[in-house]
């Protein structure tokens, strides 16, 4: 792990027993939001990988793996596209060198359809896992399957902040049925303050929030987070 990266968040304190646990096959890791286990799990696992294997970090978003791709690089000094990159669809910012890769699950289910061997991926991370989709759980049930056959060095990582862990760690149980470590770090609560549109408020979604977050900033020395309406609709690749 690069010392350049943060010791002070919660996931930091468990990383040597999350890679301890990936080491016997799989292990499930729960945590919540803003705690690190975004940043700092791939990398530890590629750290203990022998080169060249390499780490792939499933995003269920194409913003989202973008975006975890770049904090991931520079979090450990290094430009995007070396050692981290990430491939969406339609876009990809990988090289040669490129050893962890934040993708999109539809780009891991093409990955399974050209060769269901994963030949030269050590370790599939599955982040936000409670985000369920039949995607994601189409690429759990095949990776849980390529371990159990011709692929039993594959380490498989599930990730969420609010996730039932105790099923997923049946289902990555090992040959004699003993299922996959859980592996928890606690959060740490910050105040907050709540602020909402007033009720009504019929303008432009786009307009909304291009006058309403620079307000937000303005008015806080702190972090906004901004909700917004929405629906689930098809997944992503």
């Amino acid at each position: 792990m690069k010392d350049s990266l943060p010791a002070d968040l919660p996931v930091a304190g468990i990383l040597d027993r999350v890679v301890a646990a990936s080491r016997a096959g799989a292990v499930v890791v729960t945590a919540p939001p803003g705690s690190g286990k975004t940043m700092l799990v791939p990398a530890a696992v590629l750290d203990d990988l022998p080169s060249p294997a390499r780490v792939v970090v499933l995003q269920p978003r194409r913003l989202a793996a973008r975006a975890v791709a770049r904090q991931i690089a520079r979090l450990r000094g290094v430009d995007l596209g070396e050692e981290v990159g990430y491939q969406v669809r339609f876009d990809a910012c990988v090289g040669r060198d490129t050893r962890l890769v934040v993708e999109t699950t539809g780009i891991m289910l093409r990955r399974l359809l050209d060769d269901l061997t994963l030949p030269g991926i050590g370790c599939v991370v599955l982040d936000e896992f409670h985000e369920r989709t039949i995607e994601m759980d189409m690429v759990l049930g095949l990776l849980v399957r390529l371990r159990q056959t011709v692929r039993p060095d594959l380490r498989i990582v599930v990730m969420s902040a609010t996730l039932a862990a105790e099923p997923v760690a049946r289902l990555l149980a090992g040959d004699d049925g003993t299922p996959a470590a859980i592996v928890s770090a606690a959060g740490r609560l910050f105040p907050v303050d709540t602020h909402y549109l007033r009720h009504g408020d019929r303008r432009d979604l786009t307009e909304l929030v291009t006058t309403t977050v620079p307000e937000a900033i303005r008015r806080t020395t702190g972090h906004v987070l901004v909700f917004l309406p929405g629906k689930i609709g098809r997944a992503h690749v």
